[in-house]
């Protein structure tokens, strides 16, 4: 039915149960982002975070 991922997230992230903390963020405002998007400046530290594999106590 979906043939790219942003259609079906767009379609159905609403409606999944992410939890109340997400599910808050979500029903006030998020955008999806794609590909070159996702290397934008501002999320450097998100990412670097995001995949290191240490404890946010441990950096």
């Amino acid at each position: 039915r979906y043939r790219e991922l942003k259609s079906f997230l767009t379609e159905n992230l609403s409606k999944m149960p992410l939890g109340k903390n997400i599910e808050k963020e979500i029903k006030e405002e998020y955008e999806i982002l794609e590909d070159e998007e996702l290397l934008l400046e501002e999320l450097r530290i998100f990412w670097t975070q995001y995949f290191d594999q240490k404890y946010p106590w441990e950096r």
